[in-house]
């Protein structure tokens, strides 16, 4: 986001490519925002002994934490009956923890990633909770809380097409990356060198659909995006490349003139984690195959 995030050889099970592709401790889009989406109040709630004071964090809206978040990016942020309405996953469970030891409530604004480093610029929300990776040219202009998951680059495929397992073998082929993200980033890294096309898409979703539907021949996201894609797809895709280094790290975005926010999130990060909250959270979404936080 920009990239989103960032990343096997081929496996022999499903079960196999989630332990991989889930190891991790636990990647950009428009400036106007889409729809408000939910309150989120379908996530996992905070310990009951919160006694966060959202006093003395600035937001858009008194007792409200304004999320831009792009929906749908499965697991991290969902819409619960898959088409809207309240917003579920990974990142919407852990900041509706945050806010409810704010003693506030979370609202998420559907925002395409190409331009949701703009909408919390031009003041449409006050943090961004959306897979987004951690690099240097971001902090720049935004400030991060620390890091809550590990991300490596991957390539899926369909199961037909499992040997096009590495860079070198996606020659001629079209390869799929979401724009803005570390994703595609990575993937147009590496096409000149190795003669594959990059096509990039809006959403996580369109690329995984263009992929069963044979007009794009690889994905190339973040690990737990294509791992969740592939073992929903009832055996007709798989994740064949995991690669190794370059690990990623996805943060909450906040803008620099609002460091309250940034330490209340930290806070509230350490809060769930402590309470065993977080760990919960992860079992939720990735089963046995969520790393010990």
């Amino acid at each position: 986001m920009f990239t989103r995030t960032k990343r096997l050889a081929v496996l022999p099970s499903a079960a196999l490519v989630l332990a991989l592709v889930f190891s991790g401790c636990s990647s950009s889009k428009k400036s106007t925002p889409d729809t408000t989406v939910s309150t989120g109040e379908g996530g996992t709630a905070a310990p009951a002994d919160s006694t966060g004071d959202s006093a003395a964090v600035k937001t858009k809206e008194a007792g409200t934490l304004t999320v831009c978040s792009d929906i749908p990016y499965a697991p991290f942020e969902y819409y619960a009956n898959g088409a809207d309405g309240d917003v579920i996953g990974i990142d919407a469970d852990i900041v509706n923890g945050v806010a409810a030891e704010l003693k506030m409530k979370a609202n998420f604004i559907k925002t395409p990633f190409d331009g949701i480093f703009a909408s919390l610029a031009a003041g449409n929300c006050d943090m961004i909770a959306s897979s987004v990776s951690i690099t240097a040219e971001r902090k720049q202009a935004n400030d991060f809380s620390t890091g809550y998951f590990k991300i490596q680059q991957t390539i899926m495929a369909r199961k037909a097409d499992a040997a096009l397992n590495d860079l070198s073998t996606l020659k001629g082929k079209v390869v799929a990356a979401q724009a803005a993200t570390t994703g595609a980033d990575f993937a147009k890294a590496g096409a000149t060198a190795n003669g594959y096309t990059v096509k990039e898409f809006q959403g996580a979703d369109d690329m995984t659909t263009a992929l069963k539907a044979g007009q794009v021949d690889a994905v190339i996201q973040d690990s737990p995006i294509n791992g969740y894609a592939a073992t929903k797809s009832e055996g007709e895709l798989m994740v064949t490349k995991v690669f190794a280094g370059g690990d990623e790290e996805y943060g909450f975005v906040v803008p620099k003139d609002n460091p309250t926010l940034t330490a209340a999130l930290n806070a509230g990060l350490e809060k769930l984690k402590a309470s065993g909250t977080y760990q919960e959270i992860l079992t939720k979404y990735l089963g046995a195959a969520a790393a010990p936080a």
